[in-house]
């Protein structure tokens, strides 16, 4: 059982362990920072708007795998990148989160629809 707050959006959260130091006469500051993250749904389609089946997407902590029609889940914070790649030698332009949501919605799921992959050049 956990505890969700209600009407809250999702954000992330740096749970590592902090070693610090202090020794007499000495002031530690420590600053935690909350970034909001939002879970997008769409469809991976190469530049003719097929589906690419089975490629993998990366952002910040979060990987995923496109199903046989290529869609995927993904969390990802406002301010990163989405990484494809098709395969062990190629990779798909990087593609700005910020550019595929509304920041300004209240929920933190996002339908993107069709997501093309552009061809590093």
């Amino acid at each position: 059982m956990t505890l969700v707050p209600e009407n809250a959006p999702p954000y992330d959260a740096d749970l590592s362990i902090r070693r610090v130091t202090v020794y007499p006469g000495n002031v530690v500051r420590l600053k935690f920072d909350a970034e909001r993250e939002f879970t997008l749904f769409g469809q991976l389609v190469d530049p003719s708007g097929a589906p690419m089946a089975n490629v993998m997407m990366r952002t910040g902590n979060d990987l995923t795998t496109t199903d046989q029609f290529g869609y995927f889940t993904l969390t990802a914070l406002v301010g990163a990148q989405i990484e494809v790649r098709p395969s062990a030698t190629s990779a798909c332009a990087p593609i700005a989160v910020s550019t595929l949501i509304d920041e300004t919605a209240s929920q933190p799921f996002q339908r993107i629809g069709k997501l093309q992959c552009q061809a590093l050049d």
